[in-house]
């Protein structure tokens, strides 16, 4: 098929999708507890996100340990990574030795979908920002079937990317696993994803054949996190004895397989968890109804000095109750150390997402 002159236009000029959201400027609030509106909502009303899809035609490396593009002569494209702006450069000397020097470790392809990223190991970013953002912008802006798609090592050497690419994730394009070379490409096709997107997540649904909630089933989840993977619960004894007392299910997700994921959250309708990539999974009861409670730790040793409100705008979007408990206490400075819950705030917060009928 050919492309329209419009299109043919941005091909030439290599942008081929530019676009802005304010996904939390009409967010329906009426799901939204108190705290969710004001300690969530309200300090991203003004947030801009934007989506782009550039097509970069000047020979370009994209160097193995975070997967920075790099076009001749030696100038990093920022859009090539999520957060650039945090991510350590690359080492300028391995970078000109792989290039200049006999016996440089260089593949070399005709065109790449970059899809790496420096926290491209994290289950959150990968499915969203760089399947449902970046997977899904390729596909839709109609970049030929025969460009292939490049990931790294680290993240295939994940249990969940590997079951991805068997689940059909990826569709039908080649897939490049880049470990220690360099790869040169003509062409490199680079992207701005928006994280807060709900067509993020319907084409996650719909690449991994996901099936709707169970509205029957009604299970009662506490989403915690692995010992050593950061961000615990100072008193785990305490909020873990409360939530027996409700009736939840405590897990975590880190050793399960993305199919039982899957399975699981399907079957949850309330959903208790410390922030982190696990609360993705509430996408999966999509079309049923579910309660959520996102425990976050102090809000001021977060990223950007605010709660993050990724999984509130997933709630929002699901057609979800959320509620936030935020808590206020830690004994370090750090974002993954652990924190501590107050129980009877957690109690409370509990209580009222049980009560029948009633908002979150």
């Amino acid at each position: 098929m050919l492309a329209s002159r419009r299109r043919q236009r941005a091909l030439a000029e290599g942008v081929l999708l530019r676009k802005t959201s304010l996904p939390f400027a009409s967010v329906d609030t009426e799901r939204l507890s108190r705290t969710a509106q004001v300690e969530i909502v309200e300090p991203w009303r003004e947030w801009e996100e934007r989506e782009s899809v550039t097509r970069l035609r000047a020979t370009a490396f994209v160097e193995p340990q975070r997967g920075w593009v790099i076009c001749e002569p030696a100038h990093l494209v920022d859009t090539s990574l999520i957060d650039s702006e945090f991510a350590p450069r690359p080492s300028l000397a391995r970078y000109l030795r792989a290039r200049l020097l006999p016996g440089g470790r260089i593949r070399r392809e005709k065109a790449l979908i970059h899809l790496r990223s420096w926290g491209e190991t994290n289950y959150w970013h990968f499915l969203n920002d760089l399947i449902g953002g970046r997977l899904r912008l390729a596909e839709s802006c109609g970049i030929p079937a025969d460009v292939p798609i490049l990931i790294g090592e680290r993240a295939y050497g994940r249990p969940f990317v590997r079951e991805l690419v068997k689940r059909g994730a990826f569709g039908s394009r080649r897939l490049i696993v880049q470990g220690s070379e360099y790869v040169q490409a003509d062409e490199v096709f680079v992207f701005g994803t928006a994280r807060s997107n709900i067509q993020n997540f319907e084409f996650l649904l719909e690449r991994l054949h996901a099936p709707n909630g169970d509205a029957k089933k009604r299970r009662r989840i506490f989403l915690s996190r692995e010992a050593g993977s950061g961000r615990g619960i100072a008193n785990e004894g305490d909020v873990t004895a409360i939530c027996q007392d409700f009736g939840f299910e405590m897990l975590t997700t880190e050793r399960m397989t993305v199919e039982d994921q899957m399975m699981l959250f399907a079957e949850v309708g309330y959903l208790v968890g410390i922030h982190g990539a696990g609360l993705i999974n509430m996408m999966f009861r999509r079309g049923a109804p579910l309660k959520v409670l996102e425990i976050f730790p102090p809000s001021r040793l977060l990223t950007w000095g605010t709660t993050p409100p990724h999984y509130c705008f997933l709630a929002q979007a699901l057609g979800f109750d959320y509620e936030a408990l935020i808590t206020k206490e830690t004994r370090h400075g750090d974002y993954r150390s652990p924190f501590w819950v107050d129980p009877s705030a957690l109690r409370e917060r509990i209580r009222a997402m049980l009560q029948p009928g009633s908002p979150t």
